[in-house]
């Protein structure tokens, strides 16, 4: 149920996928252009190399048939001749682990999670009352708040996604027999243990912001009730966010291949609203609050009919 609601509230506020796909591509103008400045440099340097070269040639090509064991295989073969070439030099070594660990790991993560509080405080205020609020305004006005969120919220993630990237290459690497047959299962298979460990990541994570906005806990102290909650509903839990992420990783898989990924610029502020709405929704019916789904006001089971 909290899935269809989740997808009505969307339809209903679909307005909120505009301010944050606003937001996003400024963020995203911000991180690329540091990235840019730090990166350039680099790729000066390393595609010097003619196996460089040769090898991005086969990566696009790759690019280009849309087969997608062909696209892990060459992407694979290009990230091992690239990190050959830059073992080779200190200077790209210090500049890209500046752009791993400061750009990426920190100014990105922060700017591209200072949206989150705010958008939940907007999805708040509509499912409970039905009024609508600025997107822009919360934004501003939540910027400490939002702040020490996404801090600890980064710290996490960043440790969890380390974790689940580690895991995904490994399982990329489990087949090395030069087999066609393997060649098509490998990827497809990593794809089902990334959309997995997706889907467990939303487990432990998907109370977190809703009980900052609305119970007022504090980042860490929301974080473990809120893997208390996820466990305790785990198999409900799972078995949605494992639908969600595969519509998601799908969705914006599709639009990534076509037309130069232009399609992003919509379905990335989509998946991030819609995720966001179906955790507000899970958290409502778990804690028995009524909510308006599409002008309509929906009373979960257990939640007091005379409850103003």
């Amino acid at each position: 149920m909290s899935f269809w609601n989740s997808f009505k509230i969307l339809i209903t506020r679909f307005g909120y996928v505009g301010r944050v796909a606003i937001y996003l591509f400024v963020a995203l103008v911000i991180i690329g252009g540091i990235s840019a400045a730090v990166l350039i440099p680099v790729g000066i340097e390393i595609f010097h190399s003619e196996t460089i070269v040769i090898e991005y040639g086969y990566f696009n090509e790759a690019l280009r048939g849309g087969n997608v064991a062909e696209i892990f295989r060459e992407a694979r073969e290009l990230s091992r001749y690239f990190f050959d070439e830059v073992i080779n030099s200190v200077g790209s070594i210090i500049s890209l682990a500046f752009f791993a660990f400061v750009v990426m790991g920190i100014l990105a993560r922060y700017l591209l999670g200072l949206y989150e509080l705010p958008l939940a405080e907007v999805l708040d205020t509509y499912l409970t009352t039905g009024a609508k609020t600025s997107f822009a305004g919360r934004l501003v006005a939540s910027i400490g708040r939002s702040s020490k969120l996404v801090l600890y919220k980064s710290i996490f993630l960043l440790l969890y996604d380390i974790l689940m990237a580690a895991i995904v290459f490994a399982t990329l690497n489990l087949f090395r027999i030069q087999n066609s047959v393997v060649d098509i299962i490998t990827p497809f298979f990593a794809m089902v243990v990334l959309i997995c460990m997706l889907a467990f990541r939303s487990v432990l994570t998907t109370s977190w912001t809703p009980l900052v906005v609305i119970d007022k806990m504090k980042p860490l102290e929301a974080l473990f009730a809120g893997v208390k909650v996820g466990f305790g509903n785990f198999g409900r839990l799972f078995s949605v966010y494992l639908v969600t992420w595969l519509i998601v990783v799908v969705i914006n898989y599709i639009a990534a291949v076509n037309a130069f990924g232009v399609g992003l610029i919509l379905t990335i502020p989509i998946s991030v609203v819609f995720l966001k709405i179906l955790s507000l929704v899970f958290f409502y019916n778990r804690t028995n609050r009524r909510y308006y789904v599409d002008g309509e006001i929906f009373t979960p089971l257990g939640a007091s009919i005379s409850e103003e």
